[in-house]
This record gives C-alpha cells, sequence and structure tokens, in this order.
C-alpha cells in the first residue's frame, strides 16, 4: 500500500532518536518498501527534513516537488520528519498530500502533557546560543517566558491535521516510556507505520536536556567558558550528568503549571477522547519547582571538575594542543616539537583520563574500541586497565583496547592506566575511536 508518512512531532519528545534511527536503518527500511524522502535532509546521518513549509517558492519546496513526482508510481510507503511540522496550518498539510496521489497519509504525532513540555523545551534553549539572556529562578524572566511561551493546544493540531490529510490520518501518542512500544520511542514510532525488521536504535537519549542548575551554570559561561575548557564540552557533560538524576527538572513554580493546565483542560479532554490512542489521560504530576535552597553553585562546582579531570574527546585523537595536553598531563614526558605531539611514558604508570561524548555514546553497543597509536607505529608493549579493572596485556599500536561500556563509569569517564612490560616505550602520538572514524 502507497503511503504518505508523516512524522509532525512534537519537540522534545524523542524526534531525534527517531529520525537517527531512520537514517541509520534506511537500507533495511528501504527494502521493506519504505522511502526516507532523500531531499532536504537536516544534516548527513539524520533523517529530518528541512523544508520552508509555507514558502513554496523556496528552493527546498521545488526539491520536495521533485523528488514527490519521481514517486508517484512507486509503490512505497514515503516518509517525511519534521518536529516542527506539529504547528503548521492545515494549508501546508494539504499541500504536502497533494504531492503525493494515490498515497494513503498518515500523521504521527507524540505529545507531552503541556506543562511538562513547555519546561523541557525551556531548558533545552540553555544548550543553544541564547543561553545567557534567560534566568530560570528570576520572577521577572519566568513571567516573560510565560506571557511568550508556545502555544500547545493539541486538539488544534489534530483537527488542522485533519483537515489537510483526511478523517483518520491522526495517530497521537503520549510520550511516556511505560505507554511506548518495548518502551523505547524509536520501537514505537517504527511499530506504528508497521516497520517490523530488526532495526539500530540508539542506546541512550539522543539529544538530551540539561537540569535547572545545569542551565543557570551554562548562561554564566556563555560568553566565556572556563580556561582550557569549552563550552560544547560544558554542555554535553551537562546534559550527561542530567541523565543521571543530578539537579532539578523543573523550574516554573506551582501557579504557573496550574495556570498551563487550567488553559488547556478541556481542550485535551477533546484530544484524548478523540485522537490519543496509548493513555486515558494527560498525566498530570508534580512538574513545578519545589521551594528551597538553591544548589547551582555546588552543581556548577561538580561540573567544571568533572569537566577540568575528563577532557571530552569526539572522535578520538589530540584534537588539538589544550585537549593533547590535558590528555597527557599525568605520567608522560610530553614532546611538542617536532610535530606531532607526542607522550612517553615515564616511570611505572600513566594514565590518560578522557570522557565520550554523548554522540559517540548513543550509536554503540557494549564496547568501545581504542586505538592508541605509536610514532612510526612502534611497538608498546604494556598491560592496560579502565577504571581500575585489569583489561590484559597488549602490543601497541597493533592491538585495539576493548572497553566495556559499563566500566565508563560515572558520565563516560574513562582512566586508562598504562602499566609498560618492556624497557622499549614507544612514544604515543594518538588516541582514536575505529568505530567512529571512516
Amino acid at each position: 500500500m502507497k503511503r504518505l508518512i508523516l512524522h509532525v512531532g512534537t519537540g522534545k519528545t524523542g524526534t531525534t532518536g527517531i529520525q537517527e534511527a531512520l537514517a541509520r536503518n534506511e537500507e533495511r527500511m528501504k527494502a521493506a518498501g519504505f522511502h526516507l524522502l532523500e531531499s532536504n535532509r537536516a544534516r548527513e546521518g539524520s533523517g529530518k527534513h528541512g523544508v520552508a513549509w509555507r514558502d513554496q517558492h523556496d528552493q527546498s519546496w521545488y526539491d520536495l516537488v521533485e523528488e514527490a513526482e519521481s514517486l508517484r508510481d512507486e509503490d512505497v510507503s514515503v516518509i517525511i520528519s519534521n518536529e516542527g511540522l506539529w504547528n503548521q496550518r492545515a494549508e501546508v498539510f494539504q499541500a504536502i498530500h497533494d504531492l503525493f496521489p494515490g498515497f494513503e497519509p498518515m500523521a504521527v504525532l507524540y505529545v507531552r502533557e503541556q506543562a511538562e513540555y513547555i519546561q523541557t523545551l525551556g531548558l533545552q534553549f540553555a544548550k543553544g546560543r541564547d543561553q545567557g539572556r534567560f534566568d530560570y529562578l528570576d520572577p521577572d524572566d519566568l513571567a516573560e517566558y510565560m506571557n511568550r511561551r508556545p502555544a500547545m493546544d493539541y486538539y488544534d493540531t489534530c483537527l488542522r491535521l485533519e483537515e489537510g490529510l483526511g478523517e483518520g490520518a491522526v495517530h497521537a501518542r503520549l510520550f511516556n516510556r511505560d505507554n511506548l512500544v518495548d518502551g523505547d520511542i524509536v520501537a514505537d514510532f517504527f511499530h506504528q507505520i508497521g516497520f517490523t525488521e530488526d532495526f539500530e536504535r540508539p542506546n541512550t537519549i539522543v539529544n538530551p536536556g540539561v537540569s535547572v542548575e545545569f542551565a543557570r551554570t551554562l548562561a554564566r559561561y556563555a560568553e566565556e567558558p572556563p580556561e582550557g575548557m569549552r563550552r560544547m564540552e560544558l554542555r554535553d557533560l551537562a546534559a550527561r550528568m542530567t541523565l543521571d538524576g543530578v539537579g532539578t527538572k523543573y523550574f516554573l513554580p506551582r501557579e504557573y503549571v496550574e495556570q498551563i493546565r487550567a488553559l488547556y483542560r478541556d481542550s485535551n479532554a477533546n484530544f484524548v477522547k478523540e485522537y490519543l490512542e496509548n493513555a486515558k489521560e494527560l498525566p498530570e504530576g508534580d512538574v513545578w519547582r519545589d521551594e528551597g535552597e538553591d544548589q547551582t553553585d555546588e552543581i556548577e562546582a561538580l561540573l567544571l571538575k568533572t569537566a577540568g579531570d575528563y577532557p571530552m574527546l569526539r572522535e578520538g585523537g589530540w584534537g588539538n594542543r589544550r585537549t593533547g595536553l590535558r590528555l597527557l598531563a599525568e605520567g608522560f614526558d610530553i614532546k611538542e616539537r617536532p610535530r606531532p605531539m607526542t607522550g612517553t611514558i615515564e616511570g611505572e604508570e600513566a594514565t590518560m583520563r578522557f570522557r565520550t561524548s554523548n554522540s559517540v555514546r548513543t550509536w554503540l553497543e557494549k564496547e568501545l574500541r581504542l586505538r592508541i597509536d605509536t610514532l612510526d607505529d612502534a611497538p608498546l608493549d604494556t598491560a592496560v586497565s579502565v577504571n581500575g579493572t585489569d583489561l590484559g596485556e597488549f602490543r601497541l599500536p597493533e592491538d585495539e583496547v576493548v572497553v566495556p561500556l559499563d566500566l565508563c563509569q560515572p558520565y563516560d569517564q574513562v582512566a586508562l592506566t598504562l602499566r609498560p612490560t618492556s624497557d622499549d616505550r614507544a612514544p604515543i602520538t594518538g588516541l582514536s575511536f575505529p568505530d567512529l572514524v571512516s
């Protein structure tokens, strides 16, 4: 059956995970009769589509039209994904539908209860460029945020979708682990669209948010990070620590939460009755800020200490001089000239401390493979341990060091200790992740 499948959002409901899983499994899905729209990809490795939905004279729309025309005689299910689609007008959905005559439309919409969603979205802004412009505990800033908060009328969204796509096209789902197939957003989405083959899925949250305290900390360093650190490094670590429960999730006082719920109560009742498929209500938890001592200073200190002790590596290598000096600071004799920078083990042992980024961890299954390079590939025989656990003896760079992910704790940290087993100590020139380097 020819279908037009629109994954329309909303944001902060696992959309990035779905989009990366779509791209990751594209060939498997193609073999099963699914076509992930090839034009207008937001970036490499993503199944998100960036189209100027309301401007049909934009080049992105012309590209969409061209690909749609090429698929009209194909017996496929076309998939388009963008978390901002839920907020478009009915005319946009109708225009997309018109591009695919003979295709049965299906819109998949994931939602969170509005008071929770609005705060999750607000904390996501802390990771962006405007992170220094808002204080999550300042009464004036909170009042301004309430005045300009996004409209989240899910019932109205479904009516617009049906107006543009037709009755029965909307499949609304509550974004809650207990209500999802296999407790997983990617598995749930694939189940809804009928993709039943084995697939790769992320093993952690792809685009995690940050807690209130981390958001305030990132705002403090929006213009200038601490010496020797990068803003990206702080953002990634803050998100990773939030996943482990550090900090608080909500910043709105209870009175604002109750205002939001009163605003959408009648609309939500209609939405649940007519459209929500996997729940009987939008759960209203205690999603407000507890009054009490502000822990921002303590959590900031933990973030800076962890980031200082464990520099972040994304694809391996020294990356730059600053990162190299931090990696080789414990037990290595460092030579910066002639290039490349090298570190030779001085005493009985030396340790490289680092942490992997969330993007590295996302698609690894059970282990992290490390390649440790030496100058001119000269052999270095050494025992290796990670975070105090002995991994055995290796000949570098010939042997790769395989590190079980459950050893990389907490926060994906690795303390890689080398103990040479011979007097020949080849200088080390780099460290990389073979699984992530093409």
